[in-house]
């Protein structure tokens, strides 16, 4: 696997040779995917700012996901031609974003605001 800078931009991952960006700007909700050339693969614009964002394969999907939280606590998940699959709402602003598996129900998403809520997405 090629190895990809850690952060080009204050929100970058790199994923299944994919480089997943997004800029955190109050004005800008823009998401865009590069592939292992820097090629654009495809870009989304969200209609808030993001804060949090990470890519996760769940066992469903062939295709990395990219789970965005944003300034006005929509959350928003994409597949990987950057289609909305799922979406819910968070009570505060994200500010904290992370993957784990419950052996239960499979992949989930962490999400904790700035408001103190903690809650959990399944991806499954």
């Amino acid at each position: 696997m090629a190895q990809y800078p850690r952060m080009l931009h204050p929100i970058g991952y790199a994923v299944s040779g994919w480089w997943i960006t997004g800029r955190l700007r109050k004005t800008i909700g823009l998401i865009v995917v590069l592939d292992n050339r820097c090629r654009k693969l495809w870009t989304k614009r969200l209609a808030n700012a993001t804060t949090v964002m990470k890519c996760v394969t769940p066992k469903s999907s062939d295709t990395p996901w990219v789970v965005i939280g944003c300034e006005d606590g929509m959350v928003v998940v994409l597949d990987g031609r950057g289609e909305v699959i799922r979406s819910g709402r968070v009570h505060g602003r994200p500010v904290c974003i992370d993957e784990f598996a419950a052996l239960s129900v499979g992949s989930m998403v962490l999400l904790a605001t700035n408001k103190g809520e903690v809650k959990a997405f399944n991806l499954e």
